[in-house]
């Protein structure tokens, strides 16, 4: 596996390809924070969206949306993300996105 930094002028552009390329795929999203320690938000859950909204502000965000119904999904915030990372799995395809924001809290994405 490698794993390789999304540059953040890419990000609006990188999701909107990650996402056609993953949609449905069954996720795992789970948050590392110092103040929650690790929490597992949900599993086996399918993708349905990652979006970025970058102005280079302090209002930058992430919205990630799991879920296979509209009355069950879930949208996880990253609010103020500094940093994108994709580990790619040996056969090409994405094994995990981490997003990294200001207060030093993770959130990861894993397949």
């Amino acid at each position: 596996m490698r794993t390789k930094e999304v540059p953040r002028t890419d990000w609006v552009h990188y999701f909107e390809n990650f996402c056609n390329r993953y949609h449905r795929w069954p996720v795992s999203l789970e948050v590392f924070s110092p103040e929650i320690g690790a929490q597992t938000e949900v599993a086996h859950t399918p993708l349905e969206a990652i979006a970025a909204d970058v102005k280079n502000s302090r209002s930058d965000c992430i919205a990630i949306t799991v879920g296979s119904e509209f009355n069950h999904h879930i949208t996880h915030i990253v609010r103020e993300p500094i940093a994108v990372y994709e580990e790619i799995s040996d056969a090409g395809t994405a094994a995990a996105l981490e997003v990294v924001a200001i207060d030093g809290s993770k959130t990861l994405l894993r397949f």
